[in-house]
């Protein structure tokens, strides 16, 4: 998604690109996959072209993939090259990396495509959008874990993982998660919380929870990763599900640390998600329950305690009430798609609803439209 959001950028330069000084760069036909494999000399000295996928372009783009002796010839043998060629060589050759992004065997042509754009948009003044501070690609990150304290330290070592919709992304989620890690390095836990997660699910499965619209996951983890800058927590874009990224984490930490440190993975959901949680996380995992308003949460917490089997009821944490005021995705959506608002009045909404590092990106993106 990120390179999608960085072509719709790019897209309204193109033409600019493709104009200079000396003359427009006029179209005609291609051969369209011109490189080392597809031409040859036949016996007479004669250059002979095969295997090609014609199209109408410019006719640099046949050219751009060929040694820099050869390209020096070829202009030398038309009178000269035209002015920015090398800048258009780079959009020739974005054509060719969007064809094979799509290979996720590959991953290298991601962040060959995502240089390639980051190139073309510093020329062309565009390099501006708060998407572009983040990197293109799944890896999990790990910036942010604190290096445990000490191997016979009493405390117990933790690391974090929330989920939740994030459809779109509004100030409770950070402040909840503030929370609990406050509640479970207080006593009686006290954890050394060393990192968190947030994890956005997969779109097939926000199909289900959300009836309506929902927020493609490109900008949805764009919001997440400007919410979560300057803060302690990171985002993981895997998409994997809760025991293959806990398993992804805890074998991170021993590649980093080593083997010696006991760290264990405490996933959080509110009480209203427990039954939820309970059912699809292994209970070699913690899950941290956070009581909040709105729920009858003695009556919840006694039915999961009746009803859960042995393991399940030994690794959940209760966390006090949480009694913050109360925002929802529900609520940000509604507001988005409020379309009496001029853009004043919706920022000063959405200051009481979404980080403030989210707000421009909201408004740039037109995130309402995707909930219409």
């Amino acid at each position: 998604m990120e390179l999608i959001l960085l072509c719709d950028r790019l897209i309204p330069y193109v033409p600019w690109l493709l104009n200079t000084h000396q003359a427009q760069i006029q179209p005609c036909l291609l051969h369209g996959d011109w490189n080392s494999r597809n031409w040859s000399i036949d016996e007479n000295d004669n250059l002979t072209m095969f295997d090609a996928c014609p199209f109408y372009g410019p006719y640099e783009a046949d050219i751009y993939t060929m040694p820099h002796t050869l390209i020096q010839s070829y202009f030398e043998a038309i009178g000269g090259s035209i002015d920015g060629y090398e800048m258009r060589f780079n959009l020739y050759n974005l054509v060719r990396l969007l064809r094979c992004v799509g290979d996720i065997e590959h991953s290298l042509w991601r962040a060959e495509t995502f240089e390639c754009l980051r190139q073309l948009l510093t020329y062309c003044g565009a390099w501006t959008s708060p998407l572009v501070r983040f990197p293109c690609g799944r890896k999990l990150p790990f910036d942010k874990i604190n290096h445990p304290s000490d191997v016979n330290s009493k405390k117990k070592q933790a690391i974090l993982v929330y989920g939740g919709s994030f459809c779109p992304i509004h100030l409770n989620y950070l402040v909840v998660i503030d929370f609990a890690a406050n509640a479970l390095e207080s006593l009686p836990h006290s954890f050394e919380i060393l990192g968190s997660y947030l994890c956005p699910p997969s779109s097939s499965w926000l199909r289900k929870k959300i009836a309506e619209k929902h927020l493609p996951d490109g900008h949805r983890e764009a919001l997440l990763l400007l919410a979560t800058e300057g803060t302690r927590w990171m985002v993981s874009r895997s998409y994997c599900s809760p025991d293959k990224l806990s398993q992804a984490i805890l074998q991170e930490c021993d590649d980093r640390f080593g083997e010696g440190f006991n760290i264990s993975i405490i996933h959080i959901c509110g009480i209203d998600a427990i039954e939820n949680n309970t059912r699809i996380l292994s209970t070699q995992y913690s899950l941290a329950v956070v009581d909040r308003p709105g729920y009858d949460s003695k009556t919840l917490w006694k039915e999961i305690l009746e009803n859960v089997t042995p393991d399940n009821r030994e690794r959940l944490i209760w966390i006090a009430p949480w009694t913050g005021e109360m925002r929802s995705s529900t609520q940000l959506r509604k507001l988005l798609t409020n379309v009496t608002s001029n853009h004043v009045t919706l920022r000063q909404d959405l200051r009481d609803l979404v980080p403030t590092s989210c707000i421009d990106y909201i408004l740039e993106y037109n995130i309402g439209q995707w909930f219409q």
